[in-house]
């Protein structure tokens, strides 16, 4: 069916005859995995609310999205990576682009592959960069459950508890002992956690603890 959309927890797909298969069948453009990620993004994002449509098609029947989140004005067009290559991938986010999305996210399971493609898609995209970023599919939970912050309508104390967390790159760099520059090259490539007012850059104290967090090396102890 055409705009098929997830409701009470079922999920249908827009081009039967694209992918070959319901999603519950375990086929989909990049497999079990991409399938799977696809399911468990629509879920999560269901239960906060959004309207999930999984392989929507945009721009007249141009292009396809894994999985696209709507709720009122906010839009998020997910992309899944799992054996597709930089350019394949850089054309995906031009189309979603193209459509209008406020936000485009990459998601791949391959830290390793995630940074590559950050690399290569973000340096062709140059003023659209606010619009691009790139998660592993729990960051990717993470940041939908960070956009609840503009669509909950936060008390006043919470709302100014939150921006006193916020800081910008000077403290950072004095908060990380990683220069000014370092930071904002994170930032273009979709490394490091921030928050776009206009054209300001600040920080949360908490996603940056939380992704220093995610940085730690524990050696394990030899017995």
């Amino acid at each position: 069916m055409k705009g098929g959309v997830m409701e009470t927890s079922t999920i249908e797909t827009v081009q039967p005859s694209v992918v070959g298969s319901s999603i519950e069948q375990g086929y989909g453009r990049g497999g079990d995995t991409h399938t799977t990620l696809q399911q468990s993004i629509g879920r999560f994002a269901e239960t906060r609310g959004y309207r999930v449509y999984i392989e929507k098609e945009i721009l007249e029947g141009s292009g396809i999205v894994d999985v696209v989140l709507e709720k009122g004005d906010l839009t998020i067009a997910v992309e899944i990576s799992i054996t597709s290559k930089a350019g394949q991938e850089l054309a995906h986010v031009l189309r979603c682009l193209k459509a209008g999305f406020k936000h485009v996210a990459v998601v791949s399971p391959d830290p390793r592959a995630l940074a590559q493609l950050s690399k290569s898609i973000m340096r062709s995209i140059d003023r659209k960069r606010g619009r691009v970023k790139f998660f592993s599919p729990e960051q990717l939970l993470h940041f939908i459950d960070k956009m609840e912050f503009g669509h909950k309508g936060l008390k006043r104390s919470e709302l100014h508890e939150d921006l006193e967390c916020l800081i910008d790159a000077k403290e950072l760099e004095r908060l990380l002992s990683i220069d000014v520059k370092t930071i904002y090259s994170y930032v273009q490539r979709g490394i490091i956690p921030y928050v776009r007012i206009q054209s300001n850059l600040r920080f949360s104290k908490p996603d940056i603890l939380e992704w220093i967090a995610e940085q730690s090396f524990k050696p394990q102890k030899h017995k």
